[in-house]
């Protein structure tokens, strides 16, 4: 009989190693409990490859909401409950930003459900880059010129400059998210 294992969902690798052995199948009467069993592990381990593979990053920082690849703790005592294997994911969502100047500015987020959502900010960071000069800041900035500041409210990033940045017109800013 099959020895049903739980998926190791702390790492994300596809698990190849007695998922599928051809004899463990064909010891299995078909009319038995045991292969309608076998055939439910089956089916969640696909799942699980499904999950884990749609879950991987792909590296691309394009401008709308992705799964991270993330996993962050449940908060304890929510509507989720107290369980302490309970992950949620985490997304992100990257930000083109030009045109900066002395003051607020306002992007867009495009970061869908902010509202009917609970939503947890966890990570927010990019750069700027004066294509002339060929100087690149990273975002938050604090510096002799002066900071820059990022935050977000439910449907703006806001990038605030103490100095003139109007020279900086290249820049993208990531925003890193839960949301359940």
């Amino acid at each position: 009989m099959a020895t049903l294992q739980p998926f190791n969902a702390e790492g994300y690798y596809l698990p190849t190693t007695g998922s599928y052995d051809s004899d463990v199948i064909r010891g299995l009467d078909f009319d038995s409990p045991e292969f309608k069993d076998y055939l439910v592990y089956v089916q969640q381990s696909l799942n699980d490859h499904a999950l884990f593979v749609n879950n991987k990053p792909s590296g691309k920082l394009n401008y709308y909401e992705q799964i991270s690849g993330k996993t962050i703790g449940a908060p304890p005592n929510t509507s989720l409950g107290t369980r302490s294997d309970l992950r949620i994911a985490g997304y992100y969502v990257t930000v083109f930003v030009n045109n900066l100047s002395m003051g607020a500015v306002n992007y867009l987020h495009n970061i869908p459900n902010v509202n009917s959502v609970n939503f947890n900010g966890l990570y927010l960071y990019g750069s700027v880059t004066d294509p002339v000069n060929f100087i690149t800041l990273s975002l938050p900035y604090i510096g002799p010129e002066g900071y820059i500041g990022l935050k977000y409210d439910n449907t703006n990033l806001i990038v605030t400059s103490s100095f003139d940045t109007s020279t900086y017109t290249v820049g993208k800013v990531t925003i890193e998210y839960t949301k359940y």
